[in-house]
């Protein structure tokens, strides 16, 4: 977790202020910068290591209750010996006992799925980028590695394959711990049996996801011009809510709209520009300057708190960092 922590933290200063298209719904939205994009990466990972710290005081605990959890066989010393063996192994020991109570290692491993979630959303969301149509990152790599056997031009994202599915797998294999909470009784072997096949694979399978997800941006290409080209992939749509607020400071925000949805009707149909649609409506430019319309066509212009969002969650790295 660390080390992909590390990349990603190194990515998004990297990429701080290096724009690209924010896409809703797999349309293209609104402009915001990749480094943005990695800067909510980020800040997840660090909720997961949160949780991690805090389920630790809940599983760190000893298991040594006899048959049915009241340690009669050890007569008035079962609690006092129960507190030896705990501190012994270093571990707290229990009010109770947790033969048939499995919400603790249920917690472990649905923190494990969650993480896993988290690393499969994120290839995922890698290789879509890297998708023919879009083109905006890629995975280096030495030559053959991911070619098609049969087409040439081929080469397949491996590392954001494999890491989103093994990321699955974990996350799989963690919602399995829910269904096997219903113990019988005192202690039951038909559910608690599965555990032991369901809780190793669910720490190998994150382990694994994370492997491959380091893999995966140690060797990440970003291609920034791709990202910026895309943006104007829609001839300056991107930039219709800042027309809109813009517009709305001399009109009601209901007219403003209307009049974006005509440019953008004529931007469709004929394909100019959206600054070059609006510049020709007499109602905007008795009210804006032509200058005006072309500054607000600048993509550049409209990334909001994007820059200061990364700087905010490496600020609070770097605190947590701090010994």
């Amino acid at each position: 977790m660390d080390t992909y922590q590390n990349l990603l933290t190194t990515l998004a200063r990297t990429h701080r202020d290096t724009i690209m298209i924010g896409r809703t719904n797999n349309l293209h939205a609104q402009p915001t910068t990749f480094g943005a994009k990695i800067a909510v990466w980020i800040e997840e990972l660090m909720r997961h290591r949160e949780r991690l710290e805090g389920v630790r005081k809940r599983v760190d605990v000893v298991q040594f209750g006899g048959a049915v959890g009241t340690l009669a066989s050890l007569g008035d010393s079962g609690l006092k010996f129960r507190e030896a063996v705990a501190q012994e192994l270093g571990l707290s020991a229990p009010l109770s006992n947790w033969h048939n109570a499995r919400d603790s290692m249920t917690e472990i491993a649905l923190c494990l799925g969650n993480i896993c979630a988290s690393l499969a959303r994120n290839a995922q969301n890698i290789n879509s980028l890297g998708s023919t149509e879009i083109g905006e990152l890629s995975e280096a790599g030495k030559p053959g590695r991911g070619r098609s056997t049969t087409m040439a031009h081929k080469r397949n994202p491996r590392a954001a394959e494999f890491a989103e599915g093994v990321a699955r797998l974990g996350r799989h294999r963690a919602m399995g711990m829910v269904e096997i909470m219903g113990q019988e009784h005192d202690r039951c072997g038909g559910t608690w049996i599965s555990e032991w096949m369901l809780m190793p694979e669910t720490f190998l399978l994150t382990s694994g996801a994370f492997s491959w997800a380091i893999d995966l941006i140690e060797r990440l290409e970003v291609h920034a011009d791709t990202m910026r080209a895309n943006i104007d992939m829609t001839n300056g749509l991107a930039l219709t809510e800042r027309f809109t607020m813009a517009l709305a400071k001399h009109m009601s925000k209901f007219d403003a709209r209307q009049l974006l949805d005509e440019a953008c009707a004529r931007v469709a149909a004929e394909g100019v520009s959206l600054s070059d649609a609006i510049g020709a409506m007499p109602s905007v430019t008795n009210i804006m300057s032509k200058d005006e319309i072309t500054a607000l066509a600048d993509p550049n212009g409209y990334v909001g708190s994007a820059p200061e969002i990364v700087d905010n969650v490496l600020a609070a790295i770097a605190r947590k960092e701090k010994p």
